[in-house]
């Protein structure tokens, strides 16, 4: 999450960075929301500090005997509780709102990124060179069918669409790839493996930085509020959350295997056919925590 000083020091500098990811994104709702909040702040403590003067004059007015003079400054701090009450309320509304805003800010582009959208990226390096065939290759899902590795229709059945299933040596193959992959970099690369568990709550969401902006694009189990794990990482990034690891035990290196899950809301085109994008897929995750 962008610090709010950050965006406070410098509104024009984030907003055209990150109109680079976004053309449309404009800075000043959010520092709107900021200045009604720190507004709210200070009369909430001015108000409590008028609150508490009067609350010591009370006391001093019964303790002189001079009774009506407190009971009328008594009805009048009523008034004033009911006011801070008010304003309370409108603090914290702000305040879920700013938070809001914030966690659905992307990280800051570098400065040599150039703007536009995905198609105009530009390609800064590539390496080998693309395979060249004598004949027409065929796209995985006719191989697969033919191979009798894959079937999306009984998949589509069972489930419905854009789910895979992997038959005889298909699901070897898959199984045989993820051990290979966990036990390289657990005995040659000095990862340590972890089986993470397959839910998330929103909290290890929030910290990986799926919640709230891809909320769409996550399964979501509501009577337990715990989500379908999208992607490794956003466990992994949560595993020594809260916690200080002193620096000489960096780096900690940890290789990960976890179903994943993703809604993938929206529509697809031919390129994006079979294996590309699934709604559940396996994957082996690195991820190093460092200084």
């Amino acid at each position: 999450m962008l610090d709010i000083r950050l965006i406070r020091d410098d509104p024009q500098g984030v907003e055209e960075k990150l109109r680079r990811r976004d053309p449309n994104f404009r800075i000043a709702p959010l520092l709107e929301l900021d200045r009604e909040r720190r507004v709210l702040i200070r009369q909430v403590e001015d108000l409590r500090r008028e609150r508490k003067a009067g609350s010591e004059e009370v006391a001093r007015l019964q303790r002189e005997g001079r009774q009506e003079e407190a009971r009328k400054r008594i009805a009048t701090l009523k008034k004033l509780s009911s006011q801070i009450k008010g304003l309370e309320e409108r603090l914290a509304e702000v305040e879920a709102e700013l938070r809001e805003e914030l966690l659905r800010l992307p990280n800051l582009p570098h400065d040599s990124v150039p703007p536009g959208a995905k198609e105009e990226k530009v390609l800064l390096r590539s390496w080998g060179e693309p395979p060249k065939f004598d004949f027409a290759p065929k796209h995985h899902l006719e191989l697969g069918k033919s191979l009798g590795i894959l079937d999306f229709p009984r998949a589509a059945k069972l489930t419905g669409a854009r789910f895979p299933l992997y038959v005889d040596l298909g699901a070897r193959i898959e199984l045989a790839l993820i051990r290979w992959m966990f036990d390289l970099h657990a005995t040659q690369h000095g990862y340590t493996p972890v089986l993470p568990p397959i839910l998330a709550n929103p909290t290890s969401l929030m910290v990986s930085g799926q919640l709230p902006k891809f909320a769409e694009d996550l399964y979501h189990c509501p009577e337990d509020d715990l989500y379908l794990n999208p992607t490794a990482e956003s466990l992994l990034v949560n595993l020594h959350r809260e916690e200080i690891v002193p620096e000489e035990e960096l780096p900690l290196k940890y290789v990960a295997y976890t179903p994943c899950f993703r809604r993938e809301a929206g529509t697809y085109g031919e390129e994006q056919r079979g294996l590309i994008r699934v709604h559940q897929f396996n994957k082996v995750e690195l991820f190093y925590f460092t200084t």
